[in-house]
């Protein structure tokens, strides 16, 4: 299985949720790629300083990640597509539409609804509070596939 998160920049949301993924799935032995990338991401970009320290506190190291922008071959090459928010998922679809059958919400997919917060430019206790999020639907994540 290959498993993409997306949200906008690439900084904050989608490479926690996807350090997060890994960990999780490699702990229950899921045999899975995981990615991440940008809907507006500047290629390149490092992962936000309050993204580094949150993941720091749980064992997780975001300091070799670069933003990736979304391309069409990370749709085709992604089994799915979990967004971060109804307005990313609406974009993504709306450019292209011939992948609209594998692209969710992350809390559509795992059937509670809600759209992850973004913690750009917020305190640490905010990205905390945006980890946790993401802690909490990786494992009901894990309920479904």
């Amino acid at each position: 299985m290959k498993l993409l998160f997306v949200c906008t920049g690439n900084t904050c949301r989608s490479p926690m949720a996807q350090e997060i993924a890994k960990k999780v799935l490699a702990e229950k032995g899921i045999d899975a790629k995981v990615s991440s990338a940008g809907i507006y991401a500047f290629m390149g970009t490092s992962a936000s300083e309050n993204s580094l320290k949150v993941m720091e506190e749980i064992g997780l190291d975001l300091s070799n990640h670069m933003a990736s922008l979304l391309d069409r071959k990370m749709l085709e090459e992604n089994d799915i597509i979990l967004t971060m928010t109804q307005g990313h998922k609406e974009s993504i679809i709306s450019s292209a539409p011939d992948f609209k059958d594998k692209i969710y919400t992350f809390g559509e997919y795992i059937g509670i609804g809600k759209d992850i917060i973004d913690p750009f430019g917020g305190s640490v206790d905010v990205y905390r509070s945006c980890r946790q999020q993401l802690e909490d639907y990786t494992y009901k994540l894990l309920e479904i596939i």
